[in-house]
């Protein structure tokens, strides 16, 4: 088995699956999802004083029935297979959906130093990875911020029950469910639904700012998910 390790950078759910998600740093800018790997979900970048930036992003992969221990030492073995690169296993994080393992990594590069802190989470087969880097003089201003996004972590069967909120659930599944059907209807120009997913966007980003970019990220994927085809309203977007 491959195990890949990040360094870089009122209404039915609309969920059926997992879907993990993490608020990012504010102010912190999204990258272009189009140019990560396929295990990366999604990364953030941040403004630093050295010309390594700051970055924390999550990953994702299947790694069947091993247990987190397991895992761990998998981890160990690869990163300390090279002798530039130093290991250690900080301990239990509490996240918002349980418990995960913190660890810290060191890497020495001609001189200078990139430090990262991990948190990885295993549940139903399934690793996630959520690492946040810095340059090695940065790490201490960073590492707080790292840490409270590990914090928030989570993994839900349905976004939008997260809000915990009656109004604002109904409000945003009535909205998603009209707008499902909009970009369905082939006598609506492109023009209109992208001008409507933007409207959507907007809505989410001024109604659950709490959530994160991220957070709305993935609602919309889902909505681009439903539509399928068309498409090109909601993918112009990234």
């Amino acid at each position: 088995m491959k195990f890949f390790f990040l360094f870089f950078v009122c209404f039915s759910p609309l969920f059926s699956q997992g879907t993990a998600y993490f608020i990012p740093p504010k102010g912190w800018k999204e990258i272009d999802p189009n140019s990560l790997t396929p295990f990366v979900q999604m990364g953030y970048v941040g403004k630093g004083a050295s010309s390594f930036a700051p970055s924390i992003n999550i990953a994702e992969e299947s790694v069947g029935t091993i247990s987190q221990k397991e895992y761990l030492d998998i981890v160990k073995k690869l990163h300390t297979a090279n002798p530039s690169t130093s290991w250690r296993r900080l301990g239990p994080l509490q996240t918002k959906i349980g418990k995960a393992e913190l660890t810290e990594i060191t890497i020495q590069n001609s001189g200078s130093k990139i430090k990262m802190l991990q948190c990885i989470f295993l549940r139903d087969g399934q690793a996630h990875i959520i690492t946040g880097a810095s340059d090695g003089t940065e790490f201490g201003k960073f590492r707080k911020i790292f840490t409270s996004v590990f914090r928030s972590f989570n993994v839900t069967t349905d976004l939008v029950r997260e809000l915990k909120d009656p109004t604002r659930e109904q409000k945003i599944g009535q909205y998603f469910t009209h707008l499902t059907s909009l970009l369905q209807k082939a006598t609506v120009s492109e023009k209109e639904k992208k001008a409507n997913v933007l409207d959507f966007h907007a809505y989410l980003t001024n109604e659950c700012p709490e959530q994160g970019s991220y957070w709305h990220y993935l609602v919309l994927k889902e909505l681009e998910r439903k539509v399928r085809p068309p498409q090109s309203a909601i993918s112009s977007l990234k």
